[in-house]
């Protein structure tokens, strides 16, 4: 008799897409009021059709139409800024150099951030009680006094997981699905918990060292 055992499968919700009108955003919503004032202007105006048109179909391709992978409508705060910047002469920025002292001041002063990054202060918070790999560099802490928030991050490793067999995989995975249950409780501090996945090349040295302690734990087994 043999048991077959179900694996657990896991959907997140969909996004949160509420916004002011049929889930459209407020950006959207204005873009699309704006063509539709502009046209009726022009209509009023007893202006051709195509130019009673066009304000019309700019605002929803504006609205709905997307690129590089994000909506329109989003990338024009970046760019208007950046072409004022062009225009300004402020798009470079440079910093001097710290001073070679090795006093306390000079360890302790704030290293100068270009204006995009003002409010932030980077914050010395020691090592972790709770995580080892934080004993030596400890951990910094990012303050942002604009938005009122800080944040830090850590360094999460995980070996052989797809080697694993499909209960202990499972498992893992519930682990994982408790320390992200942590966070999502009522009237919490955490505004949000971010993965970043990283991946790099690595030299041969890398797999000779994974391949000498893998062995060593399998002769000691």
């Amino acid at each position: 008799m043999t048991v077959e055992s179900s694996a657990h499968t896991y959907r997140f919700p969909p996004l949160d897409r509420t916004g002011w009108l049929l889930g459209l955003s407020g950006a959207q919503c204005l873009i699309l009021a704006a063509g539709v004032v502009a046209s009726g202007a022009l209509l009023q105006a007893a202006a051709p059709a195509p130019a009673v048109l066009t304000p019309l179909v700019l605002s929803v391709a504006l609205a709905f139409a997307g690129w590089d992978g994000r909506p329109a409508h989003e990338q024009i705060p970046p760019l208007v800024r950046l072409a004022v910047q062009q225009l300004t002469g402020n798009a470079r920025w440079t910093a001097e150099l710290p001073l070679l002292s090795g006093t306390v001041e000079d360890a302790e002063r704030q290293p100068v951030l270009p204006p995009f990054l003002a409010g932030l202060t980077i914050l010395d918070a020691g090592p972790a009680a709770w995580c080892r790999s934080t004993s030596a560099a400890g951990v910094a802490v990012v303050h942002d006094a604009r938005q009122r928030t800080v944040s830090a991050s850590l360094r999460v490793r995980g070996q052989g997981f797809a080697l694993l067999e499909r209960p202990e995989q499972d498992r893992l995975v519930a682990q994982w699905g408790g320390v992200l249950a942590a966070f999502c409780t009522e009237r919490s501090p955490v505004l949000s918990v971010r993965l970043s996945e990283w991946a790099g090349p690595a030299g041969l040295g890398e797999f000779e060292r994974f391949a000498e302690a893998h062995h060593r734990k399998a002769g000691s087994g």
